[in-house]
């Protein structure tokens, strides 16, 4: 049996990070955690995982905070972007305040969705076509 790619969760709030884990779980998400508070050590990790695929920890998705210091989740979908063999991994903006100027930035940018934090339960179970349990 194979293991499944982690998703990679970056946002330099450790409480928004513990209630998107919290989320995920609750969707019936079974894939790790990888959890980053800066977007550049997340980058760094995807370098790592892109010279050593064989290690299984390409991501099978993303959930990035939009607004971070120095390095934020829009530059760091653009660097995603980039890269080839990321061309197509599911990224997902989150933002405290969702404004139109910042979804249609998002999704110019190649972002697969751009959400106010915290999307609802069903919104993660379709994301990852789970059902959801109501506990």
């Amino acid at each position: 049996m194979t293991a499944l790619r982690p998703i990679l969760l970056v946002d330099d709030s450790h409480d928004d990070l513990f209630i998107l884990k919290r989320l995920l779980t609750r969707a019936g998400v079974k894939n790790a955690f990888v959890t980053f508070d800066h977007a550049k050590d997340a980058r760094h990790f995807l370098e790592s995982a892109l010279r050593t695929p064989e290690t299984n920890l390409l991501p099978a998705a993303i959930f990035s905070d939009k607004v971070m210091p120095q390095y934020d989740g829009f530059a760091l979908l653009e660097w995603v972007r980039q890269q080839p063999a990321l061309a197509d991994l599911p990224f997902y903006i989150l933002t405290s305040v969702l404004e139109l100027v910042d979804k249609k930035h998002a999704m110019k940018l190649g972002a697969t969705g751009c959400f106010e934090k915290f999307p609802a339960l069903h919104v993660f179970a379709d994301i990852f076509g789970s059902t959801v349990s109501s506990k």
